[in-house]
């Protein structure tokens, strides 16, 4: 039967360091290399105090080198870049951190 399995872990783009997977809403993760396991524990530490604060995807597992979230919605950055936007999509990240160089 066709369709009947379980659903099959789709690669993401922009997945440049960690392999970066989606199953219907839920991201997956999973971090590559000798910091993997600290990698992973800031950035579920950083979206979990930013949520609520911030558009970030909730937190729904982590483990020592994986981790999931739900889906976010909205266009990726770079993107956003490639299509010749980069002037409003850097201008935004200047202006939400002006002490920060671009």
């Amino acid at each position: 039967m066709t369709g009947m399995g379980a659903a099959v872990p789709e690669p993401m783009p922009h997945g440049y360091t960690h392999r970066t997977t989606r199953t219907g809403d839920v991201v997956t993760k999973s971090y590559r290399g000798p910091a993997a396991q600290a990698c992973c524990a800031r950035e579920a530490a950083a979206l979990t105090a930013l949520a609520g604060l911030l558009p970030v995807p909730a937190v729904i597992a982590v483990g020592p080198v994986t981790l999931q979230t739900a889906l976010a919605q909205g266009t990726h950055g770079r993107d956003l870049i490639d299509a010749g936007l980069a002037e409003p999509v850097l201008a935004v990240r200047s202006s939400a951190s002006p002490d920060t160089p671009a």
